[in-house]
């Protein structure tokens, strides 16, 4: 609802809360806070959140996809590409390899990043069309199948997100 200040509170709460037998969750929360920390601009505060994460469940794959993000923010493109390999390396998720391929780009190798894209498509197809029909719409590329995987996500999926990819081939 746009109130910052209370969701952190509540946040803090339930990092408070958190059963240090079972850490995951709690990492989880953590990636959280830090997320609205790098949603106000503070990647500083983001990135010692995502740091924190790691620390209660290390090569948890959000909080280095979150460090990966802290670093393209501010221009580390060599450490960025590292996050995201070995968050990718945990989880194979489609939109971490869309994420390290734009590192990849971004730090001059484009053969990685052609590589990383070529696993986006690949694993796109098999798993996740609608993070596929959106990389597609962002690179301008093969905007006919975009299109296709957009509208049978929709189908299927029904909701803002997968309906606001759909805009943009409109």
């Amino acid at each position: 609802s746009g109130d910052a200040a209370t969701a952190k509170k509540i946040v803090r709460k339930a990092i408070d809360a958190r059963d240090h037998r079972d850490p995951e969750p709690g990492a989880w929360v953590v990636v959280q806070a830090a997320l609205m920390f790098q949603g106000e601009g503070d990647e500083d505060g983001a990135d010692k959140g995502f740091e924190m994460a790691l620390q209660m469940v290390p090569e948890y794959p959000p909080a280095l996809v979150g460090r990966g993000r802290v670093a393209l923010a501010k221009g580390d493109f060599k450490r960025a590409v590292e996050m995201f390999e070995r968050a990718y390396k945990q989880s194979l998720l489609v939109e971490t390899a869309w994420l390290l391929g734009d590192a990849r780009s971004l730090a001059g190798d484009r053969a990685g990043a052609d590589e990383a894209y070529a696993l986006v498509v690949k694993d796109g197809r098999r798993t996740d069309g609608r993070t596929l029909a959106a990389f597609y719409a962002t690179k301008n590329r093969d905007i006919d199948e975009a299109v296709r995987l957009a509208l049978a996500e929709r189908d299927v999926r029904d909701d803002l997100y997968t309906f606001h990819i759909g805009f943009e081939f409109l």
